[in-house]
């Protein structure tokens, strides 16, 4: 991603943040984890720090026409200092009104000129800090007002105050281009010359004073303009006559030609986001707001009061090519914001320039980048980040200069260094061990949406260095060995898992579902009555998006009160004994995974002990409106659930070290089918879900048994693959929002532990399902070896690996053994998205615990998890069952203990990493960072990184800055 070079009207050229929460926050108070006392400040109150600005403006340059009223500018607040602050701006500029209450510049500049500004903060102690900017007002010109900017590649335009060139025997021009532009977008325009041009000008049709002067390539036709129009550009202004005239390198003016845009008006607002692009293809703009709430196509009206007011699609006509957020109602929530684009379709065009535009209170900032390949459907969360920037708000929370704290003298403790969320800025931390000797560890929580950048130095190692001395830590001085740098992908089908969490018919009618219109179907779907020994085709769908029939056959019948199943196998793959069969499911088969998920009787089965805590699979729903061009089976499919056996992908048994499709929930069957549609037509009308059937059939030894390793994964996927279905049925069918996937495959992850005991299987803790304590300290089963590896991602993003069902499902664990199986009932039976809806399930079990907050405790369970006495929000090792009870039925799961496993097994290889790498793997307990390389990595969002400066006595100093979402814990184990 490159910084456009669009500089536009109250542009900021060169603007640097640091990441900074909005709130004025409360003093550092008191924390006790595992009975000590927290961080303390060691500052004194006569000696506080002087006021200081956390955003830079240097060389920040804003440019406003003589004459025309400026965007209200807000300037940024400072922090710290000692009493209250007070703010001043000098010199005036003729026009303009500073408030200083405010800290906002309005009005309209009267006399050209540049000024040379400084912003200045004073505290009640008289200390001071300043910024220094520049405003340039220049003489007014039409093409200035209706365009801000333009270049040619990295050429800017400069701005002439005079006449545009009469014709002199010049190149002439014809010019191709977008024929929309929103206000505050950027345009798209090929100049192609009959001869070599040297210059081109760009004016107003019309007005023959003021034009951009642009250099190009002499050597190279056609030429590509872009160009921004204002985002306070006059309403009434609805198409522009873009005149563009060609001069040689004589000095020869050719005559000039006109491309017309028309010009599409949107919401404005104090915050706004444009993208526009070049060619017809299909992108789209998501902006993420400090509190979580996400606005793009699926979410058109945010409950942040941010709406997508201008969208655009393969389907629309004309294309638009331009999509535009803004916040026009209200006053927009300080903090962060995120903004992605996504490559939904390229509408088969092979390259895609786009612009990003932004306007934050007067500041406008541009950024360019290009997509290619045919695009990726992605729903909420998805996208490629284009920036990230803050809206000013409240005063910021105070700096802390230092702070203290003293291990109590054996035992596992615990400080957190900035509770409420105090900035850390080169703040002097000194923890005093006394005569104990303890293993010190680092923990860095990202709270945000946002990277975070924490930085912690060792001082006392340092200062010893620095006199030619030798601290005795350095004897444990630690580096990590290497780890792999990603996750092998997961084999899954990216279709499924975007229609399941975010399907098409939830946003209306915005242009990604096609043409839609819902058919009537003989009989009624959904109602399939069926028999052993029924025929029936399935249809599935490859990676082409082609149509796949299976001709499969019910194998196993079993119905229980108002409840059938239903297991279906491929008939290619059917056999009565295997024999030397490569795909071969028997009646034994069969038998045991329908036995396993529907049985006759109570609280018996997978049916059972997961729609007790998830819910129901299906049922009665509010139909969605006509515009959403669907139908749905009907609520009484509910009394029958389908279960189709084939080899998924048709790959047979994996190698080792190979990934498979072991099962997965398609929500398009709940669908009635759509045999003109693109998505709809692969409906089987019915609740299915599939399973893998070579993996089914795998043999251990010379005969198949259910405990096999792959039979038994397949069982476990039985309640996994079922969790979507109910998950789709809560969320998008029965309250009509999607849900987002790393959350849904958390809980699906939760599904099977809650009933791994139940199924005698080791589920994703990989420990006997029969032991409650964590097991024997060498483990590299189930999901936590890979967590270990990767503990340091972001929890709550879904990326397609292995590792994402790591992270999601030790979370999940540690939720559940700490809150009870009763949590992830309200967590998939509720109204809310994402992390809202793991909050609002706190709060009804009556838990006053943020997402935040869940980040902390977790990252201090983790390195926790070898302590069976830790406190209960701290802790994943009770050393027994951790139980619960939902509906009348107990759910029982076992401890964790995360220095148990290691990745892999010692002496194992694995093709493709390095011996480093593998040995990294091979160690036991979660990844720790050294401080060097703990400091060299943003941290990502939402997650936990862990550091180790090992094994101390004495007192240990250390310099630390960190954001106020970051939250910084010093963990002591003896």
């Amino acid at each position: 991603m490159q910084q456009h070079p669009l500089i536009a009207t109250g542009t900021p050229r060169r603007l640097r943040r640091r990441a900074l929460a909005t709130a004025l926050l409360a003093a550092l108070t008191t924390l006790a984890l595992i009975g000590c006392p927290a961080a303390t400040p060691a500052s004194k109150e006569e000696q506080g720090p002087s006021p200081v600005f956390l955003e830079t403006m240097d060389e920040f340059e804003l440019t406003y026409q003589a004459g025309r009223e400026i965007g209200t500018l807000l300037l940024p607040p400072a922090t710290a200092g000692r009493g209250a602050l007070t703010y001043s701006l000098s010199p005036d500029v003729p026009g303009l009104t500073f408030d200083a209450n405010a800290r906002t510049l309005s009005g309209t500049p009267t006399e050209a000129g540049d000024y040379a500004m400084a912003y200045r903060v004073t505290d009640e102690k008289k200390a001071t800090a300043t910024l220094n900017f520049t405003i340039t007002v220049e003489e007014s010109t039409v093409v200035r007002t209706i365009v801000s900017a333009v270049a040619a590649g990295d050429a800017e335009g400069r701005l002439r105050f005079e006449n545009v060139p009469a014709p002199g025997g010049g190149p002439a021009t014809a010019l191709t281009g977008n024929i929309v532009v929103t206000r505050g977008g950027s345009f798209f325009v090929d100049v192609d010359s009959d001869r070599p041009a040297d210059k081109l000008l760009v004016s107003i049709g019309g007005e023959a004073f003021g034009y951009y002067e642009v250099d190009v390539d002499s050597t190279r036709s056609p030429h590509r303009l872009t160009g921004q129009l204002p985002f306070n550009l006059d309403p009434a202004l609805s198409q522009i006559c873009l005149e563009v005239t060609a001069v040689d390198d004589s000095g020869a003016a050719g005559p000039p030609a006109c491309h017309t845009l028309n010009v599409a008006h949107p919401g404005g607002g104090e915050v706004q986001i444009t993208v526009s692009w070049d060619v017809d293809a299909d992108l789209d703009l998501h902006v993420l707001a400090p509190d979580g709430d996400e606005v793009y196509f699926g979410n058109t009206e945010g409950d942040s009061g941010g709406v997508l007011d201008l969208a655009s699609s393969c389907d629309a006509y004309p294309v638009v090519r331009n999509e535009h957020i803004g916040w026009s109602a209200g006053t927009p929530l300080p903090g962060r914001y995120v903004v992605r684009v996504n490559h939904w379709e390229s509408c088969e065009v092979e390259e895609i320039d786009y612009i990003v535009s932004i306007y934050n209170h007067g500041r406008t900032s541009t950024f360019s980048g290009t997509f290619t390949g045919p695009g990726n459907e992605g729903g909420r969360g998805s996208g490629r980040v284009i920036t990230t920037f803050e809206v000013p708000g409240a005063e910021r929370a105070p700096v802390v200069p230092s702070i203290s704290s003293t291990y109590r003298g054996s035992g596992d403790q615990v400080f957190v260094l900035n509770p409420d969320g105090e900035i850390l800025r080169d703040t002097l931390y000194t923890l005093t061990l006394g005569n104990a000797s303890a293993d010190v560890y680092v923990i860095a929580a990202n709270r945000a949406t946002y990277p975070a950048d924490p930085h912690v130095e060792r001082l006392d190692i340092l200062d010893a260095q620095a006199k030619g001395r030798r601290a005795a830590a350095t004897e444990a001085a630690y580096e990590p060995q290497p780890r792999a740098w990603k996750s092998e992908p997961v084999a899954e089908r990216d279709w499924v898992v975007e229609f399941n969490n975010n399907p098409p018919f939830l946003g209306g009618s915005s242009g990604h579902g096609g043409s839609l219109r819902a058919q009537s179907q003989e009989g009624q779907p959904g109602r399939v009555r069926v028999a052993e020994g029924d025929r029936y085709t399935f249809r599935d769908r490859d990676d082409d998006r082609n149509l796949v029939e299976i001709p499969s056959t019910a194998r196993k019948v079993v119905t229980d009160g108002a409840i059938t199943l239903a297991l279906w196998v491929a008939d290619s793959e059917w056999h009565a004994q295997c024999g030397g069969a490569d795909k071969c499911v028997t009646q034994e088969m069969v038998d045991a995974a329908a036995q396993r998920f529907l049985q006759p009787g109570a609280g018996n089965d997978i049916y059972d002990w997961v729609t007790n805590v998830f819910g129901a699979p299906w049922g009665p729903y509010d139909p969605f409106p006509p515009e959403a061009g669907i139908e749905l089976i009907p609520p009484e499919a509910a009394d029958e659930i389908h279960i189709f056996l084939f080899d998924v992908d048709d790959d047979g048994i994996p190698e080792p070290g190979e990934s498979r499709i072991i099962g997965f929930f398609w929500g398009v069957h709940s669908v009635i089918r759509q045999e003109d549609h693109a998505r709809y037509r692969f409906s089987n009308e019915r609740l299915l879900f599939v399973l893998d059937s070579a993996l089914l059939a795998a043999r251990t030894g010379e005969t198949w048994e259910v405990t096999d390793r792959w039979p038994s994964i397949v069982i476990g996927t039985l309640a996994h693959e079922f969790q979507h279905m109910i998950h789709s049925y809560q969320k998008t069918i029965l309250r009509h929002i999607p849900s987002a996937t790393w959350l849904n495959e958390m809980a699906s992850e939760v599904a099977e532990d809650l009933i791994a005991d139940r199924l005698m299987i080791g589920g994703p803790r990989g420990v006997a399902y029969d032991d409650p304590t964590a097991g024997e300290p060498v483990n590299s089963r189930g999901r936590l070896p890979r967590f270990n590896v990767f503990n340091d991602m972001r929890v709550t993003t879904w990326n397609g690996s292995l590792a994402n069902y790591s992270i999601n499902y030790a979370l999940g664990a540690y939720l559940a053994r700490t809150y009870g199986a009763e949590l992830f009932s309200r967590i998939v039976q509720s109204d809310a998205y994402g992390v809202a809806a793991i909050e609002g399930a706190l709060r009804g079990l009556g838990q006053d615990v943020s997402f935040g907050d869940t980040l902390e405790n977790w990252a201090v369970a983790t390195l926790l998890s070898d302590n069976t006495a830790a406190p209960a929000r701290s802790r994943y090792n009770p050393g027994t069952w951790a139980t619960s009870h939902v509906g009348g039925l107990e759910y029982r799961l076992g401890s964790i203990d995360l220095f148990n496993y290691a990745w892999l097994p010692p002496g194992v290889s694995i093709k493709g990493l390095s011996p480093d790498q593998v040995r990294r793997m091979a160690l036991f307990g979660p990844y720790l960072h050294s401080l060097r390389t703990f400091n060299a990595r943003t941290q990502p969002p939402h997650s936990n990184m862990y550091a180790t400066i090992g094994r101390a006595t004495g007192t240990v100093r250390l310099n630390v800055s960190a954001g106020s979402d970051n939250r910084i814990m010093v963990v002591v184990k003896e």
